[in-house]
């Protein structure tokens, strides 16, 4: 009872947001009040670290009711995958161990393990996105290429809901 608490209350604070960032607002009223470690402090496209912190998405939606895809790599070794819109969706949570350009991980549903290696760098097959994160084996959940941002700058530009993303799946995550 209490988680279903939990997770009701975490999809207020989704919607709650989104809703609110979407009312007129600019990146700079929606940037995080406080410090981002993870988003601030990225490191560069050619190195694996690059996969940690950043919000990975499948596609831009163009509207709110389309549905998208997303990943997260928090640095303390677990990660979320969602898909859904606005207004509907689900995740997966994950722990994580990356060493170097591979990651092995574990499903906490489904006890499910994925081990395979990564390439994060620089690329301009979906604009805005300027980052391309690609696995070398099909991944357990989502597309083989997913696409993010090399500042959180940009990324509040394209995307100024993306930081609300982050805080609802890393309190989703910390539920484990």
């Amino acid at each position: 009872m209490r988680l279903r608490w939990v997770l009701g209350l975490g999809a207020l604070t989704i919607l709650g947001s989104y809703a609110l960032s979407h009312r007129g607002g600019n990146a700079a009223a929606n940037a995080p009040a406080e410090a981002d470690t993870e988003a601030d402090e990225r490191a560069p496209a050619s190195d694996p670290k690059a996969i940690l912190g950043r919000v990975w998405f499948d596609k831009l939606p163009a509207k709110r009711t389309d549905e998208v895809g997303i990943a997260i790599w928090f640095g303390g070794g677990v990660g979320i995958y969602e898909h859904g819109s606005s207004f509907r969706g689900g995740f997966d949570v994950f722990e994580f161990e990356r060493r170097g350009s591979r990651v092995d991980m574990t499903f906490f549903q489904d006890k499910k393990k994925a081990e395979m290696g990564f390439e994060v760098k620089r690329c301009d097959d979906k604009p805005p996105f300027d980052l391309c994160l690609t696995f070398t084996e099909a991944p357990p959940r989502g597309p083989k290429t997913l696409y993010g941002f090399s500042y959180y700058d940009d990324e509040a530009a394209a995307v100024p809901w993306a930081r609300d993303l982050v805080k609802a799946a890393r309190a989703r995550a910390s539920m484990k």
